[in-house]
């Protein structure tokens, strides 16, 4: 039977693997760790035949954590456990690592273990580990828009706005007008940290590319674009806050 240990943030998806090796039977989790530094030297001690890696964690990347793994047991084999979506799981493809994606499903799981057992799985290198890091940090550049049958990737320095339109949201860029199937709150999560703002219910701009202010009363604005004909509306709570991160 093989021996593994679990890595993850979550408690409920480390109960999760433990249940679905118990069914399957060829595999036995000895140790469930929530703290990659403490797991990290349990794997030392232990010498698993497999760890099961959360790649997003709080403390530091999983893929960081998989480094110092195969560098001190080059013979361990990883399996990740992500969330990421499938225009993701090439890049574990490309460099041969074996993953489980959540929602964890008892079928995917046995399917990993059977492929372990059959020796399919490639001996991982560090520079495997390095490439696949340097993939996701490119993709995080990078917005993934869900439109109709296929996934999009936009650069957030070529969007204008982005428009909630009923059950949609319009994303404008100066070639094309998208329809996206999430939602305005998720854009705005994924750029908190950029320079967009929600000017309005029905808005979130890119404040880079505002070239003026379209002012018919106090209470009544619009941003205009210096490429693109269409203006965004500015709602009256938001007009003061956005004069002041402007400077205007």
């Amino acid at each position: 039977m093989l021996k593994a240990i679990a890595i993850d943030d979550e408690i409920a998806a480390l109960n999760q693997l433990q249940k679905m090796s118990a069914v399957n039977g060829k595999v036995q989790i000895i140790g469930q760790y929530i703290d990659p530094k403490e797991a990290l030297e349990e794997i030392k001690r232990f010498r698993p035949q497999i760890v099961f890696l959360d790649i997003s964690m709080p403390e530091f990347s999983g893929l960081y954590l998989a480094e110092q793994i195969v560098r001190l047991l080059p013979q361990t084999n990883i399996v990740f456990i992500t969330s990421f979506h499938e225009y993701a799981l090439r890049a574990f493809e490309l460099n041969a690592m074996d993953y489980l994606l959540k929602p964890l499903t008892q079928e995917r799981f046995n399917q990993c273990i059977d492929k372990l057992l059959r020796f399919d799985s490639k001996r991982i290198e560090p520079d495997n580990i390095i490439q696949l890091n340097q993939q996701f940090k490119e993709s995080a550049k990078k917005i993934f828009v869900n439109c109709d049958e296929e996934i999009i990737l936009l650069k957030p320095e070529d969007i204008y706005f982005f428009e909630a339109n009923d059950k949609t949201v319009l994303i404008r860029t100066i070639n094309r007008m998208y329809t996206s199937t999430s939602t305005l709150e998720y854009f705005e999560s994924k750029l908190q940290n950029s320079n967009f703002f929600r000017c309005h219910r029905s808005y979130l701009v890119n404040l880079d590319k505002v070239s003026r202010f379209i002012s018919y009363s106090k209470t009544n604005l619009e941003l205009g674009f210096a490429d693109i004909k269409d203006t965004v509306l500015v709602s009256k709570r938001n007009i003061g806050i956005l004069k002041k991160m402007l400077e205007y």
